[in-house]
């Protein structure tokens, strides 16, 4: 009898700790799918900054930016441009697409 309840306790304890680790999974999900949503807006922001600032459509703008790899910068540097002042934030842009060969500074 006893083995039968400890039996039960164990299966209570495993399947607890189990529903526990889903459920820390499915909210690290969570904020992983609100984190890169973030950086999506922010990146269709900035490009949209990028072509107001240099009178290009924003599909210019991003066919420009994404050639020179300023897609990826915004996306690897997020945490720290979108502290930045717009002015600033499209100015490092820039600097960034002419350093690997885009024509506007």
């Amino acid at each position: 009898k006893i083995s039968r309840i400890f039996s039960l306790y164990y299966w209570i304890f495993i399947n607890y700790d189990q529903e526990r680790k889903l459920h820390d999974a499915q909210e690290a999900i969570k904020k992983r799918v609100i984190m890169v949503s973030d950086k999506i807006e922010y990146i269709i922001m900035l490009v949209k900054l990028f072509a107001r600032h240099y009178g290009l459509t924003f599909l210019q703008a991003y066919h420009y930016v994404s050639r020179y790899g300023g897609i990826e910068y915004a996306e690897r540097h997020y945490n720290v441009l979108h502290t930045l002042t717009f002015d600033d934030q499209v100015e490092g842009l820039a600097t960034y697409c002419h350093r690997k060969g885009g024509e506007l500074l």
